[in-house]
């Protein structure tokens, strides 16, 4: 079962940290909020100053010459005959927002507890806001008149710092435990067996075949140093380096992955040549079978095992971005495409055989673009509101460059090496803490009756502790909920206001 368990954390571990991903990145949903009347507004649009009218008096001025917010409102100006210059009235159907992913809060959470307070406060700066520091956080350390460093920007580094050094806690444990209970039976051990001349087998423990002084694992160190330095000090303001789109892209890929496409497409191999051939199919087979169906398999194997699916959307990936300059898209801000990924497909028999017949006809036409090894493709929508095209145009670079191919090579290992070396360090650790269960389970059975009371004690305890933070939770979501139903009785008063006056 322990063997069981290491090796699926090494091949599907990557499954666990799709939250994760998802937390760290920095796309926006968007949500519609259909407004059941219609909002009336008096605006005026102009393309310089100088149409502004003289005189003229508004509660709010948007310039969209400096903001790349709005896409449709802009849409909408291009292909409307409207006036500038001139004051016209609009109607707003709905609103259109889009909201950061870590940022949402639904009706039934409750974002209270010891712990989220603490993340907050420390991790998020959000002591700053306290009455002893808000003064103190915008001082300059260097106190001085020229370059401006406040303890604020200060301790965000150090922060970010804290963050990489508590993440790998859990592997300080097993290392703890290693040097203490178990480094020196384990030295005694391979002695004993360098001495005899004898081979050390491999017991499902690469900590205890390898040691964590190995080269494998002081590789593993540095690549997570320099992975979470590029995460943490080379972002820029709302985007996102080169590093963490191949790793986001890659995940969101695996996440959109679904298997039963995998199945299907290897018994729509298997059985293509009855499907083209009736009963001489199997006389066909024979030539068929040894070809296809061993490189169908390894393609089931690619798209079924998440780690290797991983190094070879990572590759992708890092490749699109070493040849894509540019790609101007016309999606809409507002909108979002989520589909699965169905890229199996295109390893069908009948579409490998199309594939190869196009390149026949003609040389130099491909079957799939960029388009069609991205994971999004395009698609139409019902929705009249939604009418901007989401097709984009790729710009490639004109010639081939030693720098983009030593970052695409670079970007691809590096990705690739962090991958690995977290779902090794991860199977290590949940390996030694199954362990850990398996054998106190053990021992809790053959010491039941001494460990009975002090088992009773901490339950209670535990009750007690678990039972207090429950009351806090209740009352929290109790005044959430009364705070939404009153939003949505004011919201009901006003529809009856606006039928009664009609």
């Amino acid at each position: 079962m322990l063997t069981v368990v290491r090796l699926g954390l090494v091949f599907f571990g990557p499954l666990l940290l799709i939250s994760t991903s998802e937390y760290m990145s920095r796309d926006k949903i968007p949500y519609v909020v259909q407004l059941k009347a219609q909002l009336t507004k008096t605006v005026c649009f102009c393309q310089t100053p100088e149409q502004k009218p003289p005189g003229l008096k508004y509660d709010r001025l948007l310039d969209l010459t400096t903001m790349k917010a709005f896409p449709k409102l802009r849409n909408l100006v291009r292909k409307k005959d409207i006036p500038f210059g001139k004051p016209v009235k609009v109607r707003f159907p709905q609103y259109d927002i889009c909201v950061d992913y870590k940022r949402t809060l639904m009706e039934n959470t409750v974002p209270v507890g010891l712990f989220q307070s603490l993340f907050r406060a420390i991790f998020k700066c959000h002591i700053r806001f306290a009455e002893p520091f808000r003064e103190c956080c915008k001082t300059n350390v260097l106190h001085s008149e020229g370059r401006q460093i406040t303890w604020t920007k200060c301790f965000r580094k150090v922060a970010k710092i804290l963050v990489i050094l508590l993440i790998p806690t859990p592997f300080y444990v097993r290392l703890f435990m290693f040097y203490n209970f178990e480094n020196e039976a384990l030295v005694e051990r391979k002695r004993a067996i360098a001495l005899a001349g004898l081979k050390e087998p491999f017991e499902n423990s690469l900590i205890h075949y390898l040691t964590p002084t190995h080269g494998l694992f002081i590789f593993i160190y540095v690549v997570y140093a320099v992975t979470a330095l590029v995460f943490v000090f080379m972002s820029r303001p709302r985007r996102q380096n080169r590093v963490q789109k191949v790793i986001m892209d890659s995940f969101r890929d695996l996440k959109r992955l679904n298997w039963a496409d995998t199945l299907s497409v290897l018994i729509s191999n298997v059985i293509w040549p009855f499907k083209e051939f009736g009963l001489l199919g199997g006389l066909v087979g024979l030539i068929y079978w040894p070809v296809a169906v061993p490189v169908t398999i390894v393609i089931a194997v690619a798209y079924s095992i998440p780690t290797i699916y991983l190094t070879v959307r990572m590759a992708v990936h890092s490749k699109i971005a070493s040849i894509v300059k540019t790609r101007r898209s016309h999606k809409t801000t507002y909108h979002i495409t989520d589909t699965t990924d169905r890229d199996v497909h295109r390893f069908e028999a009948a579409n490998v055989l199309s594939s190869l017949l196009n390149r026949d006809l003609d040389s130099h036409k491909l079957s799939f673009s960029l388009d069609d090894i991205d994971h999004v493709k395009p698609k139409e929508h019902d929705r009249v509101s939604d009418q901007v095209s989401i097709a984009s145009s790729i710009v490639k670079y004109s010639s081939c460059s030693f720098r983009r191919t030593f970052k695409y090579i670079f970007c691809a290992v590096m990705c690739t090496a962090t991958l690995y070396g977290v779902v090794l360090v991860l199977s290590e650790v949940v390996g030694c803490f199954m362990e850990i269960v398996v054998f106190t389970i053990m021992g809790c059975i053959v010491n039941a009756g001494s460990l009975l009371r002090y088992v009773m004690l901490l339950l209670m305890v535990f009750v007690y502790c678990c039972d207090c933070f429950n009351n806090v939770s209740k009352k929290y979501l109790k005044m959430n909920k009364a705070l939404f139903n009153e939003v949505k009785g004011r919201i009901r008063d006003l529809e009856k206001v606006r039928v009664t006056l009609e």
